[in-house]
């Protein structure tokens, strides 16, 4: 899977964290854990700052972080929310939520103008983190969610 799929999923999970949280009881928060060389990773594809979700922006004389909320990534948001009714009966059940996510972000036209880092990255049974990792040719694979709180 291509990195920018990779962080369309993180964008739509992270907001769904966002969206339900206080809305309807019982329903879980995730995180996403992906395969990337064939290990297991957890990792931030966007950064999420006081409800906004931003990726680096290096195309300027300064390193500055583009807010996703301000630019083609809202469609998608909107798409997939307006798209998927039983949203929250879903994500109880994370393989259903997260099949649900990712064969949203396969059937949509995805912008690839973002430099491709994974911020937080944290591979399975370490308890090493490197702040940033720059992400070349790689094999991305989303293949769970942990739940984080309920």
């Amino acid at each position: 899977m291509s990195f920018h799929k990779m962080q369309a999923i993180d964008y739509l999970l992270k907001e769904f964290n966002a969206y339900s949280t206080g809305k309807i009881e019982g329903i879980p928060q995730y995180i996403l854990v992906f395969k990337m060389n064939n290990e297991l990773y957890t990792g931030d594809f966007v950064i999420e700052n006081n409800h906004s979700y931003k990726v680096p922006n290096y195309n300027s004389d300064r390193a500055t972080m583009k807010d996703l909320s301000k630019n083609d990534n809202p469609e998608i948001r909107k798409s997939f929310f307006d798209s998927n009714h039983d949203i929250y009966r879903y994500a109880q059940k994370a393989d259903f939520h997260l099949a649900r996510i990712i064969s949203h972000v396969e059937n949509s036209d995805i912008v690839e103008d973002s430099p491709k880092v994974i911020y937080n990255l944290r591979k399975f049974g370490s308890p090493e983190q490197l702040d940033f990792y720059f992400v070349a040719d790689e094999n991305l694979t989303a293949v769970s969610l942990i739940k984080i709180k309920e």
